[in-house]
């Protein structure tokens, strides 16, 4: 789990260097303001939808917390999929 936890933040710490590195580059060539804003809401915005394709598509049971999951789990009652990877896998973006 440590492992897994490891790779989630390079891979979050690479994503927003790739972003930031393209906010970088459109303040030095175009500078103002909007330009670089829509530069980074255009990343936030395909992060985002991302996301919620993998939930909506391939986990649905990924779509919250999943504390709540996971306490009725520990209580014995046994959701079927809640524990699966994938779910766990769309948990993770």
């Amino acid at each position: 789990m440590g492992m897994l936890a490891f790779l989630v933040d390079i891979v979050l710490q690479r994503l927003n260097s790739f972003k930031y590195t393209a906010v970088k580059t459109v303040v030095a060539n175009h500078g103002g303001f909007w330009a670089p804003y829509m530069v980074w809401l255009v990343f936030t915005m395909g992060y985002s939808a991302m996301s919620a394709f993998l939930v909506t598509s391939f986990a649905p049971l990924g779509a919250g917390s999943g504390i709540p999951e996971i306490k009725t789990y520990l209580n014995g009652v046994h959701i079927k999929g809640a524990t699966k990877h994938i779910a766990l896998s769309c948990l993770l973006f």
